[in-house]
Parts: structure tokens; sequence; C-alpha cells
């Protein structure tokens, strides 16, 4: 049974407003495309809120393993999942590149269709 998450949480649409950036445009998320405790490829958010609603900002490289382990452990916490792509890694522990540049390419098309401002990230599926 999952357990209740006191921590940051990924932007939900029906929570959360955009960020303003500088020159006026708005984010809801901005996904990385790491290896999940599964060994599977995911995309996971940086863009975290706090419970109080306000943005935690870890898209700069320096906070991206933060943004990961903080994505890990809500899913532990949760048992919601972030989507998946696939193996990271064949048996001889070859990295499988498609499978990343398919998280990637899925996160840029995520972006370019209003990101999270139509549907959360969670539970979205992957190709797993």
């Amino acid at each position: 049974m999952a357990e209740k998450w006191f921590g940051p949480v990924p932007y939900d649409p029906s929570k959360h407003s955009p960020v303003e950036l500088e020159g006026g445009m708005k984010m809801t998320e901005r996904l990385a495309t790491e290896v999940s405790a599964d060994g599977q490829v995911f995309n996971h958010p940086t863009l975290w809120f706090t419970q109080d609603g306000e943005p935690l900002d870890l898209t700069s490289q320096d906070a991206r393993e933060v943004a990961t382990s903080l994505a890990m452990q809500y899913e532990a916490a949760t048992g919601k999942r972030f989507p998946r792509f696939g193996k990271a890694f064949d048996a001889d522990g070859v990295k499988l590149m498609q499978n990343f540049e398919l998280g990637a390419r899925t996160a840029k098309a995520r972006s370019d269709k209003g990101g999270a401002t139509r549907r959360s990230l969670i539970n979205t599926p992957g190709t797993e």
C-alpha cells in the first residue's frame, strides 16, 4: 500500500499554475530522461512543487541528480509511476541509446502539445 507523500510533487494542472519565466514564457514541467531504480529509461520532472504550491526548480544541470532521486522517492512512496521506455542497458552493460532517444523525443513531443497543462505526467504510459 502506498504511503502518504509529504515531499514536493509534480505539476498537477488541477492544483498548480504554470511558472512564469523571464521573457513572459510559462513552464509547467521540464523533463529529464534518466535511468530509474528498476533499470528502465524514464522521464521525470525537474520542476516540482512544494505541498504549499511553491515551485521548486531543479532544472539546472547541478540539480538534475536531486530531481532524479526525488522522482524515485516519489514513485516508491506513492506507487505512482513516470513513463518508462525500456531497458537502459543490455545484458553486456551497453547503453541502449534508442530507448534514451525515445524518452527524449517523447518529452519534446509532450512539450510541443502543451505538456502538463493538458495531462499529468503521472501514470502516463511509455512503451514498456
